[in-house]
């Protein structure tokens, strides 16, 4: 077996399914942006390159570049990575997420997020900070590099203060399926390439021991990996959304398990259900375990050697 550890992760996403807000939302109020008119030019953008190329193009990719552009352009002045870090201290949450991520993680629950979202406005939160395994979301750079890829030194003045510079990573719906086998193989603590085949039961969180939570169709590529690996996945909604209509459909098409308000209070259907699924996986993968034990053990016992005495030989 490669890894000794059994674990459970539940992984989630995070844009309206943790929070009632784009995570964007604190950046919009900071700087005096509107946030439904940047959001339609970030929309119309990624339609207008699908159009232009005659390739799909993403709104996940098209609104980190228009950040980047009000960036330069010093409508977003001064807005790094540690501005970032502190506008996501703002990001509002749905009722019981930060209790549900400290209970989950008394249980010895490994969690994720993966998100198409800015993975440094999530990382400082203090109940993420303590209790998330590991953030999966787009990541700008701050500074600027040589040739070499040495980062150049730069001194910031009132008129030019340090800001995000380039964008080095992104996340699109198709990317979930990408790090969804990433988590499930155990790459990032057997520091190995993604591309490695490892078989289900070799796997250190085999799909059967994960949970996945999300609100809508840029889920479904993680709901899909997730459930036909024998796992579980939660919808959840937020009622007064224009999104119980969506995460319907996804449920009538066979996607998820359960589907719920987007409350994860002990006392909630969703907050009851993850804990309870948790503790059933727990269970099982106990009585596994037993069971290769035993397995081990009747081996064990064939290899017994047979002790020869002179007096139980017979005498001629």
């Amino acid at each position: 077996m490669l890894f000794a550890e059994r674990p459970v992760a539940v992984v989630f996403d995070w844009d309206k399914t943790l929070s009632p807000h784009y995570m964007q939302k604190p950046i919009f109020e900071e700087y005096g942006v509107d946030e439904r008119s940047f959001w339609a030019m970030a929309n119309k953008h990624a339609q207008a390159n699908s159009a232009i190329l005659g390739l799909k193009c993403f709104v996940e990719h098209e609104y980190l570049n228009a950040i980047l552009e009000l960036a330069r352009n010093r409508t977003f002045k001064g807005l790094d990575n540690a501005k970032l870090s502190e506008l996501g201290q703002k990001i509002q949450t749905y009722p019981g997420v930060e209790d549900l991520f400290r209970r989950l993680k008394a249980h010895d629950v490994e969690i994720y997020i993966v998100t198409s979202g800015i993975r440094t406005m999530l990382k400082d939160i203090p109940f993420v900070k303590d209790c998330v395994t590991e953030i999966y979301g787009a990541d700008f750079a701050d500074y600027r590099m040589d040739k070499d890829g040495n980062p150049l030194p730069y001194i910031p003045t009132k008129d030019k203060p340090k800001a995000i510079q380039s964008l080095v990573r992104v996340v699109i719906p198709s990317d979930k399926i990408r790090i969804m086998h990433e988590i499930s193989k155990g790459c990032q603590q057997g520091n190995f390439d993604p591309c490695i085949g490892i078989r289900a039961e070799e796997r250190r969180i085999p799909f059967k021991h994960m949970i996945y939570v999300g609100d809508g169709v840029s889920d479904i590529y993680a709901f899909d990996v997730v459930r036909n690996g024998g796992g579980y996945t939660v919808g959840v909604y937020n009622p007064p959304d224009p999104q119980f209509d969506q995460i319907e459909m996804i449920r009538e098409d066979g996607w998820l398990d359960i589907l719920g308000v987007a409350d994860f209070r002990p006392e909630s259907t969703v907050g009851t259900w993850i804990m309870k699924k948790v503790e059933q996986i727990q269970f099982e993968i106990r009585k596994e375990q037993e069971a290769a034990a035993q397995v081990d053990l009747v081996e064990i016992r064939k290899h017994a050697p047979a002790f020869i005495h002179s007096w139980g030989k017979s005498v001629t």
